[in-house]
């Protein structure tokens, strides 16, 4: 009965589990793909390896029962034709329900023939070394998710879905032609009618059997393990592109890890099967504690390498326990009736599996992750090897070499094995409530950055394809608005307020200015320090440091490496301010923590601010999550005798931009883009990304080259194009900014939201993401569902400006938004055209194609008669005229009138504006040389 034709057998067996499981095993790498594509749930689109891996193990009956009627050989043909036939129909898939169909239950049920068949025919063809036989044919499931994952992550990213699933039906098909290999035993044929007469056609259910107190303790304890073993082979490779940031590529090895180690497992399973045969069934508890464990820890995992590592790991452990699982089988109830328990325990597989795996992504889609699913999961796992050992109690002489004392020794150590992951790894009921994980919070500030400044919003003279990256993985916020300047806009930011809350709503902090955001406020890393956040800032503040508690570290960060003032030198760090006339005196202003960092004078600023966040990012301990703030000086303006700075390396990248300043300028948002991809670098290199959400955002909108030095700052030639205005002024020039979001946590990404935000809505966003319990004095709204399910924004109306000195107000409401006066109070430059990125006045406007990109309002003429809003209040329609063309408060009293309302109502709980005159105890001279706290 050993060898000879066995091994051939054995061959075919091999290469056919190979198959199918390669192609089953591959459904996570086809999951990633179908969720991009078709936008559903994750929950919905699991259906489809739920069903594929499901219906493999359920149709175990009817396979038995076909297997009884005819033979292994011509099941393993028909299974073979209805899987090519799933597979092809699938290439016409228009829809995730058409693949639930076509794919998980045509090619599933397929796939369902073809597996039974390859386990019954070894066990027919040996004795002796049955468990060697069968191991080294169920191996071939093992090789096969090892070799074909990269495969199909290979034909996914060069040809596409479609073809997937043609080529798929081509390699299936050789099920069919190996199937015609697994000739029957003719020893076992005579045999069985030798002892028993003419067989009689097996039943489609061996009802008996579940009568046995043993069969169904072994089918229990089975159900909880099949509903959690897919679940890595489905989830996996999404979990690490989603929520660790790893590359598709990379997520397909996971598979191939799965795949090797389970061929190694599976190997060594049916040789220590053989080898102790005595003790398989202790062996095959302990595999199955391990893949629990296994699987428990992939939710814990914080980095790829730990992923990987549990991957293997359970690999070898599941595929040993898959290899001894038909073998404890016929040791518990005989080999005759191997076919009839297998086809049973087959059927409750299936069951499991068909429900495990929608489950954990419903789970994943209420989480936001997947680490609840494969907690909860992997403990079930565990919990069924304590079930199984009730068997021995049940059934103690059917299994040879298992006395009352060996039980009774298997009863007292598994528990021990079981519980502390049941008591420490599984989550609570209040774990549950809120993700697993608080995520790293990343805010990355650019300063004076113009809305054509970047790729994704259409402009491509300036290349940002760090930036374009960030925008086009997660969402870019189209209806994203900031104050007009600086001061104004950081003080909304760190207190979730608007700022006439905080009397600063009236121009910028001036550098010997003795106020600064009013000590009473709470801001943003006091807040997070109460949920368990370490707080560093690095780069800008210009909230105000003339007495020393107003300085960050002694306001919540943890650290602080930058500068107080509004602006600086990118290389000696010497802004040129003063109590009279700007440019009376320079003074260094660079901090690390309290002290001057004057070893940093010659490094350029936007290089040195990134190298002190890697630095953060890899430095810190994330048993504690991190909130970063990040607040470059760039693309701001340096100094009045030279305002734009760059090393020469980043201007050299661009020789086509003919105008000097714009080419400068060019460098400056250049360098910016580097630090954002080093820092998104950073953060996947420490395995920290997936559990991230990154804001990058400007402060407001781009100083422009017509922009004038006697009011606003001078020009650094950014460009806000086609958007009427610029830094300065209540036009959407100066408030609409660019601001994209990514996370791996976002439910829905690569897309574009045009709902209503507002800088102010940071603070309580990021306080819901870290646990905390919402505020009510805010005048910022919790936004993060609307940005990663693309729910309608909470915020219908943003109150721009209130502004008593210079008689200045602007509101928007719904789509509608009114303004009136200027900056300056029309003195000077009032800053409300439309420029082009050289500065020169233009109202043409052609859309250009990037995702971000806007498209202005019809003109019936090329020249525009822009409303003035000095002279009378004007009323614009901002979702149909995002360029504010046209005037229609003369159409709309009935709007104006309402937001009139509004605004006053505003101004009765303004405070007035705290702006002081500049205190000469701030000079230079009588502070070392320093820009540094005057009062006590």
């Amino acid at each position: 009965m050993e060898g000879g034709y066995g091994w051939v057998v054995v061959f075919a067996t091999f290469l056919i589990n190979a198959i199918v499981q390669g192609v089953v095993a591959s459904c996570g790498i086809l999951l990633n793909v179908l969720l991009d594509q078709f936008k559903e749930g994750k929950a919905i689109t699991g259906w489809i390896p739920s069903l594929l891996g499901g219906l493999l193990l359920a149709v175990g009956p009817f396979s038995s029962y076909l297997i009884s009627r005819s033979s292994c050989r011509s099941v393993t043909v028909l299974g073979g034709f209805i899987a090519v036939i799933g597979c092809l129909i699938s290439s016409l898939a228009t829809s995730v329900r058409f693949l639930i169909f076509s794919y998980g239950i045509v090619t599933g049920f397929g796939f369902g023939l073809l597996y039974l068949p390859q386990t019954i025919i070894v066990a027919e063809w040996f004795k002796e070394t049955r468990s060697t036989a069968t191991g080294i044919g169920l191996s071939g499931a093992g090789f096969g998710a090892f070799i074909i994952p990269p495969i199909s992550q290979y034909i996914l990213k060069e040809y596409g879905w479609s073809q997937y699933f043609v080529l798929s039906s081509v390699l299936v098909s050789g099920c069919c032609g190996l199937g015609l290999l697994l000739r029957p035993n003719p020893e076992i044929n005579a045999l069985m009618e030798k002892s028993a007469g003419i067989p009689q056609p097996a039943p489609l259910i061996a009802s008996h059997f579940l009568r046995d107190p043993a069969f169904i303790i072994y089918c229990v304890s089975t159900g909880l393990f099949s509903g959690s073993y897919r679940i890595p082979f489905s989830f996996l490779p999404d979990y690490a592109v989603r929520q660790l940031s790893s590359s598709k590529d990379q997520a397909a090895y996971l598979l191939s890890y799965l795949g090797i180690a389970s061929f190694l497992g599976r190997l060594l399973g049916g040789v220590v099967g053989d080898r102790q045969r005595h003790r398989r069934f202790l062996v095959f508890l302990i595999l199955i504690v391990l893949s629990g464990v296994s699987v428990v820890a992939m939710g814990f995992a914080d980095s790829y390498t730990t992923l990987a590592v549990c991957s293997l790991g359970y690999g070898a452990a599941s595929g040993g326990r898959v290899a001894l699982n038909s073998i404890i089988l016929a040791d518990i109830f005989g080999l005759p009736a191997l076919t009839q328990t297998f086809g049973l325990v087959c059927l409750v597989q299936g069951i499991s599996i068909f429900f495990g795996t929608p489950v954990a992504g419903w789970l994943a889609d209420l989480f936001g992750d997947y680490r609840t699913s494969f907690i909860l999961f992997g403990t079930g796992m565990m919990c069924c090897s304590s079930v199984l050992t009730m068997i021995p109690v049940a059934r103690r002489s059917t299994i040879s070499g298992y006395g009352e004392r060996k039980v009774s020794w298997i009863l007292r150590i598994l528990p021990c094995l079981v519980i502390p992951f049941l008591l420490g790894g599984a989550p609570t009921v209040k774990s549950l409530q809120t993700p697993v994980l608080k995520p790293n919070i990343i805010f990355i500030f650019a300063d004076d950055m113009g809305w054509n400044d970047v790729g994704f919003h259409g402009y491509n003279e300036i290349r940002t394809p760090n930036i374009d990256r960030l925008a086009s993985e997660g969402v870019i916020l189209n209806g994203y608005y900031t104050q007009y300047m600086c001061t104004p806009s950081r003080s909304a930011l760190m207190t979730g307020k608007y700022p006439i809350r905080t009397g600063l709503q009236h121009y910028v902090l001036r550098i010997a200015e003795p106020r600064g955001l009013p000590l009473t406020e709470k801001i943003m890393p006091q807040y997070l320090d109460e949920a368990g956040y370490k707080s560093h800032m690095i780069g800008k503040w210009h909230l105000g440091y003339s007495q020393k508690q107003m300085t960050p570290t002694l306001r919540g960060f943890e650290s602080f490496f930058g500068y107080y003032t509004g602006q600086n030198d990118y290389f000696n760090y010497t802004p040129t301010a003063g109590v009279g006339a700007q440019g009376e005196y320079l003074a260094f202003d660079l901090w690390d923590n309290l002290q001057p960092a004057r070893n940093s004078i010659g490094r350029y600023a936007t290089e040195l601010f990134t190298e002190k966040a890697v630095g953060i990012i890899n430095s810190h301990n994330y048993k504690d999550p991190l909130f970063l703030y990040l607040s470059h000086l760039a693309p701001h303006y340096a100094n009045a005798y030279d305002p734009v700075q760059a090393p020469q390396k980043y201007i050299d990248r661009f020789p086509g931009i003919a105008n000097e300043g714009r080419r400068k300028y060019a460098a400056t948002v250049s360098a910016l883009d580097d630090s954002v991809g080093q820092v998104m670098d950073a953060l996947k290199v420490k395995g920290v990304a997936g559990n991230t959400v990154i804001v990058f955002s400007s402060d407001n909108g781009g100083a422009g080259a017509e922009q004038g030095i006697e009011f606003g700052p001078p020009s650094t030639f950014a460009s806000n194009w086609p958007l009427r205005g610029a830094k300065s002024s209540q036009w959407e020039g100066g408030l609409r900014t660019t601001a994209a979001l990514w996370s791996p946590l976002l439910e829905l990404k690569g897309r574009v939201s045009t709902e209503l935000y507002h800088i102010s809505d940071w603070l309580p966003t990021f306080i819901r993401l870290a646990g905390g319990s919402p505020i009510d004095n805010l005048d910022g709204y919790d936004i993060w569902d609307s940005i990663s399910k693309g729910l309608p924004s909470p915020r219908k109306e943003i109150l721009h400006q209130i502004d008593p000195v210079w008689g200045e107000y602007a509101l928007r409401w719904n789509q509608y938004k009114l303004i009136s006066g200027s900056h300056a109070n029309a003195a000077g430059y009032r800053i409300d055209k439309w420029y082009d990125p050289e500065g020169g006045f233009h109202a043409n406007y052609v859309v250009p194609n990037a995702p971000g990109a806007l498209a202005c309002a019809d003109k019936k003429t090329a020249e525009i008669v822009a409303c003035d809003a000095v002279a009378m209040p004007c009323l614009f329609d901002i979702e149909m005229d995002p360029c504010e063309y046209w005037n229609i408060a003369a159409e709309r009293t009935d709007i104006v009138d309402y937001m009139m309302d509004l605004i006053r109502a505003f101004n009765e709980t303004a405070l007035p504006s705290n702006n002081l005159p500049q205190d000469p105890r701030a000079a230079a001279g009588l502070n070392n040389g320093l820009v540094q706290p005057w009062l006590e």
